[in-house]
């Protein structure tokens, strides 16, 4: 049960009637906010009945909006609440919430709500096997402590509005809950990489693009989502460049905060190079029956022309790994298959650290010049050799005519010509039977 409020002299008040340490304050019915109402007890009773009877008749003052009567309403306020400040991943939260905890508890009067009741509707969340928990809907151990820890926000946003008593989340032990491990991680072979992103399903060649975005630069599947063409800079000395500023649908990325976005320039790998040239030529507008624009997504949804969404990128390996015939090993294998094999190549773990992930934000950083380490950057990059499926081929449509310069001339970049005999030719996925791979000249200082 709720804690009984106490008065100045320590006796027990009556419901709806607090005592801050200096003043009274009432709170009408479960769910409105309190009110402050002065230091006499007696002209507070008196107060706290004719907010009763006002709200009872409907002529209750409405200059203060908030209700909360059920846990539902509660939640709902938090969500308009963090959603003005732009919280990360809310759409997210507020799911869980509405599929896991509403149904049992949304109905309920916050303050009604144990800790054991938390508790059990947490783990009846969890599922532990992972091929149950995808077919049941069910959580993790992690994701179930992210509910936990939904649900203490919104309980925590309601004692800051003074809503609710008490946040029941507290009381949960994190023993209490299902352990975290440290699963191992699993990574796509220098194999069933290629396999993947080779792979066209159904006539919808986005998703072999979103592979390759993620396989040859590293990417997390949200940043891939989120590339737009105007992010690529094909100018750029040595190799392309991509910039990772963002994800999904123009979302902050993962350690972003505040006014940081955390974004970083990723080198193009010449495999990479090659298919997104190829998709912008000729594959974008036979899939989306236009040319791509600057602000178009890279790879976006064909039903929305939007950001590719959390939801079917988790789901693609589902449909794609057993068409290809391999295993699926979660949404991170493939940005794991690049730090790998490129590590395998030779990669500078500090120079591919930069790559796959945001500057770490130490002093070295704040005096490492970005354009000065550019040459390491793409060389940590082209350390990465794919070894591509000779079967099976699949090709983005190009005439067999366009030569680099006129390659070039359609995208509407300058370039220097880049003959056979330089070794500087970009592979293709799956399109030429060799591959050269770009070197780059190592200091002797």
């Amino acid at each position: 049960m709720p804690r009984k409020a106490r008065g100045p002299n320590g006796e027990t008040l009556p419901p709806g009637l607090y005592w801050d340490g200096k003043y009274f304050r009432i709170r009408p019915l479960p769910g409105y906010p309190r009110e402050r109402a002065g230091k006499h007890k007696g002209r507070a009773l008196q107060l706290l009945k004719q907010r009763r009877a006002a709200i009872q008749s409907g002529t209750a003052r409405t200059n203060r909006q908030l209700r909360a009567n059920t846990l539902d309403a509660l939640a709902g306020l938090w969500k308009r609440d963090k959603a003005d400040k732009d919280m990360r991943s809310l759409e997210r939260a507020y799911g869980q919430y509405q599929q896991h905890i509403s149904p049992r508890l949304g109905k309920r009067e916050p303050d009604s709500v144990r800790p054991r009741e938390v508790l059990a509707v947490l783990w009846d969340a969890y599922e532990r096997d992972e091929g149950k928990r995808r077919a049941l809907s069910k959580l993790g151990a992690k994701s179930v402590h992210n509910l936990k820890a939904t649900l203490s926000s919104i309980y925590s946003f309601g004692v800051f509005e003074e809503l609710v008593e008490m946040n029941v989340c507290r009381a949960v032990p994190k023993d209490k809950l299902p352990k975290r491990g440290k699963p191992r991680r699993k990574v796509y072979t220098d194999v069933e990489a290629p396999l993947l992103m080779n792979h066209v399903r159904d006539d919808q060649p986005e998703w072999r693009i979103f592979y390759c975005l993620q396989g040859l630069a590293g990417m997390r599947p949200g940043a891939a989502a989120g590339r737009r063409w105007s992010d690529l800079d094909w100018n750029t000395p040595v190799l392309p460049s991509l910039r990772v500023w963002s994800k999904y649908q123009d979302l902050p990325l993962k350690t972003s905060k505040g006014d940081d976005t955390k974004e970083r320039t990723v080198p193009v790998h010449p495999d990479l190079g090659r298919v997104l040239r190829r998709w912008k030529l000729h594959g974008f507008a036979q899939r989306y029956g236009r040319p791509p624009r600057p602000d178009d997504f890279i790879c976006p949804d064909a039903r929305t022309m939007q950001a590719l969404t959390p939801g079917r990128t988790s789901k693609a390996p589902d449909t794609d790994c057993p068409a290809v015939g391999i295993p699926d090993k979660g949404n991170h294998a493939l940005r794991r298959y690049f730090i790998t094999y490129a590590r395998r190549g030779g990669a500078r773990k500090d120079m591919l650290e930069r790559v796959t992930h945001n500057a770490s934000g130490d002093i070295l950083d704040v005096y490492t010049d970005p354009d000065g380490i550019w040459p390491a950057l793409c060389e940590a990059v082209l350390c990465l050799n794919v070894e591509w499926p000779r079967d099976n081929v699949v090709q983005l449509p190009l005439a067999a005519s366009v030569g680099w310069d006129k390659l070039t001339d359609k995208l509407g970049h300058e370039t220097e010509k880049r003959s056979e005999g330089d070794g500087l030719l970009a592979p293709a996925v799956g399109l030429e039977p060799t591959t050269k791979r770009l070197t780059v000249a190592r200091s002797t200082n």
